[in-house]
């Protein structure tokens, strides 16, 4: 781990990007923040999931040349978006947490500084997600699910992991994600835990970050969808209301109906993906006026 251009005072904002094996859009990813960053009291931190394509050497020299502050973290086994994600927790100096994919650019002008803007007008948002373009297939990946509070804020059930804001402060006597994760909706985690403490999660769709999805290292094909199901599966079993878990357990067997992935080639898998990633200690449940409340604001699709 490295860092340039100690400082001793907290810093206002560390920029977290978690990669393995995508040297040159983690480089495009690096090159869309450092100009705001060298404006401000910000660092870069870099988490590298056990990279073989020479990451480490391409992009410490090109930040050396820059004069970028920043942290390399190598880590000699692959955490998971979700182990890499706690781990930064750790390692950033920031009060504020912004985590953005590998494989994504920002876009916006003065992004940085507008973003921490908004949350300092609005103490009670502990996470927020910004407006996620893809344009090589001209979609985005805002849920159609929210709602605008009387604030004028726009309030949504979970945040966006590919670009977010996190306030440090609220994570540091409670886990960010259940590590064993992996790969795949752990921001429903934070999400339900921060809205069962009464707090916000919102989205700020003026500042815009481009995602340009990459081929590298991610599941697809129902491979994919196997992940997503049982992660989402899990993080209900750890959050909600325990009278809430039959109702829990029919919608989970739907959905993967819908998938088709009832099949008896596919059963196996799932039982132990939910065998080795569900763990009791990360047990959190929001009360059930909560959740009833998430249920009224942003309809049963998204929350079950």
């Amino acid at each position: 781990m490295r860092r340039h251009n100690d400082l001793e005072e907290k810093l206002k904002l560390s920029i977290i990007i978690i990669t393995c094996n995508r040297k040159r859009e983690l480089l495009k990813a690096i090159q869309s923040v450092e100009e705001e960053v060298l404006k401000m009291d910000a660092e870069i931190i870099i988490i590298d999931n056990a990279s073989t394509d020479g990451t480490r050497e391409l992009v410490e020299k090109y930040l050396e040349l820059n004069t970028v502050p920043y942290k390399y973290f190598y880590s000699n086994e692959n955490l998971g978006v979700a182990g890499g994600r706690n781990l930064s927790v750790t390692l950033s100096d920031g009060d504020y947490m912004f985590f953005l994919d590998d494989d994504a650019e920002v876009v916006s002008k003065d992004f940085f500084k507008t973003l921490l803007k908004y949350m300092r007008m609005n103490p009670d948002v502990i996470a927020a997600s910004v407006n996620i373009q893809e344009p090589l297939n001209n979609t985005n990946l805002n849920t159609e699910f929210s709602y605008t509070d009387k604030n004028n804020l726009l309030l949504i059930a979970s945040y966006c992991g590919c670009a977010h804001i996190l306030r440090k402060n609220f994570w540091n006597d409670k886990p960010l994600y259940p590590d064993k994760l992996i790969f795949g909706s752990e921001e429903m985690y934070a999400s339900n835990v921060i809205w069962a403490q009464g707090k916000l999660v919102a989205r700020f769709d003026d500042l815009v970050v481009n995602h340009f999805p990459s081929p590298i290292n991610r599941y697809s094909g129902k491979e994919r969808d196997i992940n997503f199901l049982v992660n989402q599966y899990i993080i209900k079993c750890l959050t909600y209301p325990i009278i809430t878990l039959g109702i829990v357990r029919v919608f989970f067997v739907l959905h993967l109906l819908k998938n088709g992935l009832l099949r008896k080639k596919y059963r196996l898998q799932i039982r132990r993906y939910i065998a080795e990633r569900f763990n009791k200690a990360y047990v959190s449940r929001m009360p059930l006026t909560c959740w009833l409340k998430m249920l009224y604001f942003f309809g049963w699709k998204t929350i079950l």
